[in-house]
This record gives C-alpha cells, structure tokens and sequence, in this order.
C-alpha cells in the first residue's frame, strides 16, 4: 500500500495521503515529515464521523471535495477503508480521479487482505513491570 501512496504523491498537486480503516485508525500514510501523525489521526477521526453524518443525511458518499485558501482535501470513501489526498489548491480533480480510477481498486485489493491479517498483539507487560488495573 505504502507504494501506491507515494505514487500518488508523485501527481502534480497532490501534497500527501493517508488511508484510514471504518474504525477512523489510519492503515498507512505518506506526507512529509512536517506533518504530525497526532493531527493526521485526528483529522481521520473527525472525516470518519463527517462523513457517517453525512451519509445519514444524504445517502452514499462517493467523494467528498474540502478547499481552502491554501490547500485542498479530497476524500474517497473506498470497500473497507478511505483515501485522504491533501493537495494544493491547484490539484486538477478530472486528472486526479483518472488516476484513483486506476489506483482505487489496487487499494481496495490491499485493504482487504490486509483485513484478514490478525492484529498485533499487545506487547506483554516488562517482567516486574505491574500491569494497569482493568476498569
């Protein structure tokens, strides 16, 4: 997946991109150092709530378009996962969806079956190390 981000990041105006899962935890991501991944995570988390609101309201989503003065956010909603683009105010959106036409189900692909792979495991607390209380 990472590979597919960065190329991403190689079509004019795109800044960085992230894919976060339904649950609003970003799977992977590719911005540049600047960025901090507290405020990345963040942002997932509120597009995630935005956008089930939305939904509610209006029915599927099939993309969601945020400018600003200085900077463009577009959101896909894609099977099992969404794909954050930030760009430049610039960014040309038919070249850009042409581009997700080809990269989006490659994602999708990726996604599930990184599904299907077990999470982590928690790591064991150090020995003499006492664990939290649970509550």
């Amino acid at each position: 997946m990472q590979t597919l981000l960065n190329q991403m990041n190689t079509l004019p105006g795109i800044v960085g991109c992230l894919i976060y899962n339904p649950e609003g935890r970003i799977l992977t991501q590719a911005f540049p150092p600047a960025f901090d991944p507290g405020h990345l995570a963040e942002a997932a988390g509120i597009l995630l709530n935005g956008t089930l609101g939305l939904e509610v309201a209006t029915g599927p989503v099939s993309m969601l378009d945020f400018r600003y003065r200085g900077a463009r956010i577009i959101v896909r909603p894609i099977k099992g996962a969404a794909l954050l683009l930030a760009c430049s105010p610039q960014a040309n959106l038919q070249f850009l969806n042409i581009s997700l036409g080809v990269a989006i189900p490659k994602i999708e692909k990726l996604v599930a079956h990184q599904a299907l792979l077990p999470e982590p495991a928690a790591p064991e607390p150090a020995a003499g190390v006492a664990a939290p209380p649970a509550g």
